[in-house]
């Protein structure tokens, strides 16, 4: 008898366990579902492709490098991101995103953020040379997404 009431005492616990974790799984709401994924970006100047990154490669169909001559600034660069299929995805409206960028060697261009538009900049050339452009999309403190090194080159 006393096997009986052990066996029943732990089927219960058992049944209680399997509803306690059925009920921690994540709802369909989960905000990962929601999680803005870019897989890639085009910069665009008006409605012309500049150049087009997706998987971490620079489209060898576009431009491979951004040419300035110094002094020159460039016309406005349009950011859009791409999803995994590299469709266009809208502008991310959350506040914890944000544009962000690296620059190898920041005596050679500078990058100004475009006050009127979020996913906006216009570069300068500062001095001959060439260097590196990493564009990020960042989430807090830390990129989500960044593009590799875009070769940006200043000549006289």
């Amino acid at each position: 008898m006393d096997n009986l009431r052990i066996i029943t005492f732990y089927l219960f616990l058992i049944s209680i366990a399997i509803l306690l974790l059925s009920c921690s799984e994540s709802s369909p709401t989960n905000d990962d579902d929601d999680h803005y994924e870019a897989a890639g970006l085009l910069l665009k100047q008006g409605n012309t492709i500049y150049m087009r990154i997706f998987e971490a490669k620079i489209d060898k169909n576009y431009k491979q490098s951004i040419n300035l001559k110094v002094g020159q600034q460039s016309l406005i660069f349009s950011v859009v991101f791409l999803d995994e299929d590299g469709n266009e995805l809208p502008e991310p409206t959350d506040p914890d995103k944000s544009f962000g960028w690296v620059i190898d060697d920041n005596t050679i261009i500078s990058l100004e953020y475009d006050n009127n538009k979020k996913w906006s900049f216009i570069l300068k050339g500062l001095k001959e040379g060439t260097t590196n452009l990493e564009l990020r999309l960042n989430h807090n403190d830390h990129p989500d997404f960044k593009t590799p090194k875009i070769p940006v080159i200043v000549s006289k």
